[in-house]
């Protein structure tokens, strides 16, 4: 979406920054910037990136390292701009538009803007809707399914046995990403279902792994067969042949943007492979019904735009 709009600004001799609250998200961009605009000059920057800071006319870099510039950027795209800590801070909100060169342009990105973002840019920017990945597939629809026990699932073997079904089931045709709302319940679920399911290659990736980019990219190469973490893997993160199952989708974690983001990992690339994204839950939540919604809509816009040939 924002490739052209970055070889205009170069080729008139700007600079650019591409940035995103996530350090994963910011991972993910590099790579690709890399390979789409191989005679730039690009560098990663974060707080511990191992390159240190050096002039270069394409900067990926977190929200937080804009604090560092002033009037720099003759564009500054922010990829998930509603995600935290961004998301309502003034100070990094002030970092940004302090980046930015006058006249610069500025461009969010978002797959769930909020409330609070649609107000402050009403009237400001220009608002486009993008209904179609690139593969022009249909988003996929979450599943909703009753789990009563699912807190409680990693006590008993019979309470455990529906999750169980659905993974066995999933991987035979995916790698599962099982998202959960806390760090202890996914390291007890991890252990459960391994102690079920020895034969598979299974674990687990929060905020407190150390061994978290080693994990993520390991995911990527399809070494494991399921991953259980929370919300950081929610955005931003891409993965072929993947299944998501959220446990306990109505959890107040869980909100219907963190929803509509989660599901949004399934069929993001490569050819489709029947992924399917499964809400469990003990009690229907307005999130759950208002993230089906939304992915319903998206899915029915789509329809429109190609019928319409647009």
């Amino acid at each position: 979406m924002i490739f052209e709009t970055i070889r205009h600004v170069r080729q008139e001799g700007g600079r650019v920054a591409i940035v995103s609250p996530r350090i994963d998200v910011c991972r993910e961009l590099f790579p690709r910037i890399q390979q789409a605009f191989p005679q730039e000059e690009s560098l990663l920057l974060y707080g511990e990136s191992e390159e240190p800071y050096r002039y270069t006319t394409i900067l990926i870099a977190t929200t937080h390292q804009l604090l560092h510039f002033y009037r720099s950027f003759q564009l500054i795209v922010v990829d998930e701009v509603d995600a935290f800590p961004y998301e309502g801070d003034a100070q990094l909100r002030y970092g940004l538009y302090n980046a930015l060169a006058e006249n610069g342009c500025l461009i969010y990105l978002s797959a769930t803007p909020s409330e609070r973002l649609l107000q402050e840019i009403r009237g400001k920017f220009a608002v486009l809707k993008m209904p179609l990945r690139f593969h022009q597939r249909p988003l996929i629809v979450p599943k909703p399914i009753q789990y009563s026990r699912w807190a409680q699932a990693y006590r008993k073997k019979r309470w455990l046995r529906p999750l169980l079904q659905h993974l066995q089931r999933l991987v035979k045709k995916n790698f599962v990403l099982v998202f959960c709302p806390s760090i202890q319940l996914m390291k007890e679920m991890e252990w459960a279902v391994r102690r079920q399911e020895a034969s598979w290659l299974i674990t687990s990736v929060s905020s407190q792994d150390e061994k978290r980019m080693e994990k993520v990219q390991s995911a990527r190469s399809q070494v494991y067969k399921v991953l259980f973490t929370t919300m950081i893997l929610e955005r931003g993160v891409t993965f072929e042949n993947v299944s998501v199952v959220v446990l306990g989708a109505n959890h107040p974690v869980f909100t219907k943007s963190a929803l509509v983001q989660i599901a949004g990992r399934v069929d993001r690339k490569g050819a489709f492979t029947e992924g399917e994204v499964i809400f469990f839950y003990d009690q229907m939540t307005e999130a759950i019904r208002q993230a089906i919604k939304e992915i319903n809509e998206m899915n029915q816009l789509a329809r429109s735009w190609l019928t319409d040939g647009v």
